[in-house]
């Protein structure tokens, strides 16, 4: 009886020490985090976010340019501009008096997906409704922040 309770322990203090390892991922900003993870199994995924505004001023310097909507293209391979995305298309004259928060519906968001890297670097260009291109950078998007550019 005394070699069965011995057993009956082992088993049992291995179930306690193997079950408070559960992997997962440990970092609270990636989108797949586990709140129930004990060690970090490296597959944290991230995401992060950039949003375009402008006020009155920007909007009316916008207008004169030309046309009365602007187009919103990111490139996640800015290198050879391989991945292009359209983003949203604004109207000039749908400008906002304080920067918005972001994904608000008077804002062109873009989110992107960085795999298992914390951040990303991607590029902007930003036409008007004739195809001149207005705005051309590349910006960093961190991971769970967003990213607000007032047009100027």
């Amino acid at each position: 009886m005394k070699k069965m309770n011995s057993v009956v322990a082992v088993m049992l203090l291995s179930l306690l020490v193997f079950s408070c390892k559960k992997p997962g991922c440990t970092d609270p900003i990636a989108t797949n985090y586990d709140i129930k993870a004990k060690s970090d199994n490296i597959n944290c995924t991230y995401e992060g976010q950039v949003g375009f505004w402008y006020n009155e001023a920007a909007g009316k310097k916008l207008k004169a340019l030309g046309g009365d909507s602007l187009k919103f293209f990111m490139y996640e391979n800015y290198i050879d501009s391989s991945k292009v995305i359209y983003v949203d298309s604004l109207s000039v004259i749908d400008f906002l008096d304080e920067a918005p928060e972001c994904g608000a519906s008077d804002v062109a968001t873009y989110t992107s997906a960085f795999g298992k890297s914390d951040f990303r670097f991607v590029q902007y260009r930003i036409f008007n409704e004739l195809d001149l291109l207005l705005y051309d950078s590349i910006v960093k998007l961190t991971a769970d922040e967003c990213l607000m550019i007032q047009l100027r």
